[in-house]
């Protein structure tokens, strides 16, 4: 189980091209996971380490030497005061590498560095006296043929076991054609060819609303184009990013473009869902107090949400404020999908009362049927997106990671036409029909505090639909 945790975790963070220049200060992990990346045939690595130290004294006894491959033009029989490296760990996916990690971690006794694959490469800076030799502090490999694959670079100090270590680090990976991780090639192509199915359903969605009957179309309806509209922008910015990243390895200034339609799109998203969910300008014309709480939360959690994911985004995975802030934005969004089925359960437990009212009990089991597909909906897609990608992309094989990205994204294009489907604009629809006023829809749906009267009403209230 806590493997599988882990994985997730890992998982949420997506490489966008690997030009990074890391700084440690005073850390005191012994064992860190600092970036990923899949190397196809021909990819090049590069790393160089600046300011390498150790802040504390030796255990006292003198370690031979390991076999490193920054090293092997010095003497074999050197002997080394500390046992510490950076490990290029070659792994069949990101669980595999992650399973290691933990092994390692539960075992004091174990060092990573005794127990290389035969296709992991090591970085060694177990001698002090080459801390400053730039020789030594870099290292540059071409990827093989039988070589390829994903591969973690992995910092782990075995020796002392009690210290801090600081270092800057600059790394350069790199395939044959572009930056981007051999998983992550096809993805420019998958965001723009969803940007186009997203603007196609924005269209189809703009035609509807065009050609519905005057006083059918609701505010609702046009927050929904609104929400789509943001999507594709969200997706070309995206796609564009990743191309820019693919050529040259920086995003520039397409990063902070993305964020800003992220926000926009995911703000938009968990509104009209809640919005949908109280039936608002669907059912009746207003919201209650308990409902606008409940938006007011689920939007103040979103900005935290997006700050938590911007950080997230921008940080190694090597350093300790990636690890603080990604707990905080798993935490955010579990909260978030969980609060937005709050106003769907409640509009359902209304309309079930609403259900036993002498000639409004046809119409409301209609609305009831439809909010409770709603409800499921919405669960499938949260634990979709949430939960199975993530799972889905921590055992795929390194080269077919994009598969993550394309199943996320096609089942969201479902759920926004589904969606639309279910609440569309249309003359004969029983859930687009407004009470007379504000007071009667509240009282159509359970939301006045009972009298005597209509507590008696309510014994015959139907408890399945």
């Amino acid at each position: 189980m806590r493997t599988t945790l882990a994985a997730l975790a890992v998982v949420a963070h997506t490489v966008v091209g690997l030009i990074h220049d890391p700084q440690f200060d005073k850390d005191p992990r012994p064992l860190f996971e600092i970036e990923t990346f899949g190397f196809s045939e021909g990819g090049t690595m590069s790393l160089k380490v600046q300011d390498f130290a150790v802040l504390a004294k030796p255990d006292g006894d003198m370690f031979p030497c390991p076999e490193a491959n920054n090293t092997k033009d010095l003497s074999p029989k050197r002997l080394c005061d500390y046992r510490v490296a950076l490990l290029m760990m070659h792994t069949a996916s990101k669980s595999s590498t992650q399973q290691k990690i933990e092994e390692a971690e539960e075992d004091s006794k174990s060092c990573m560095l005794d127990s290389l694959g035969k296709h992991d490469i090591m970085i060694d800076l177990s001698d002090s006296s080459t801390w400053r030799n730039e020789s030594i502090m870099q290292f540059e490999y071409t990827v093989p043929p039988e070589s390829r694959g994903f591969y973690s670079l992995i910092f782990n100090r075995c020796s002392p076991t009690v210290a801090d270590v600081s270092f800057s680090l600059n790394a350069v990976f790199k395939n044959p054609d572009d930056y981007l991780s051999a998983g992550d090639a096809p993805l420019p192509n998958i965001y723009i060819a969803f940007s186009v199915a997203f603007t196609i359903a924005l269209a189809a969605w703009l035609l509807v609303l065009r050609r519905s009957e005057p006083g059918t179309v609701m505010h609702i309806h046009k927050l929904m184009a609104v929400l789509l509209v943001f999507k594709v922008l969200t997706l070309v910015s995206n796609g564009v990013r990743f191309q820019v990243v693919k050529q040259t390895g920086h995003a520039d200034g397409w990063t902070v473009v993305f964020y800003i339609f992220t926000f926009l799109r995911s703000i938009f998203l968990f509104v009209v869902i809640l919005l949908i969910g109280t039936g608002w300008s669907l059912l009746k014309p207003s919201l209650n107090e308990r409902e606008k709480k409940a938006i007011f939360i689920v939007l103040t959690l979103q900005v935290l949400d997006n700050i938590a994911f911007l950080v997230v985004d921008e940080t190694s995975p090597g350093s300790q404020s990636y690890v603080e802030w990604r707990d905080v934005l798993h935490l955010v969004d579990i909260i978030c999908c969980c609060a937005i089925l709050f106003p769907i359960v409640w509009s359902i437990r209304h309309l079930r009362q609403g259900a036993g009212t002498d000639g409004k009990a046809a119409a409301n089991l209609k609305r009831l049927e439809t909010f409770r597909y709603f409800y499921i909906m919405v669960i499938t897609y949260i634990y979709f997106t949430r939960i199975v990608v993530y799972l889905l992309a921590a055992t795929l094989p390194f080269q077919y990671i994009w598969l993550k990205v394309f199943f996320e994204e096609f089942a969201t294009l479902v759920f926004y036409v589904l969606t639309g489907y279910q609440f569309r604009p249309a003359e004969d629809n029983p859930y687009v029909k407004l009470s007379q006023n504000e007071e009667d829809g509240d009282e159509e749906f359970g939301l006045l505090d009972e009298g005597p009267e209509r507590a008696e009403r309510n014994k015959t209230v139907l408890t399945e639909v």
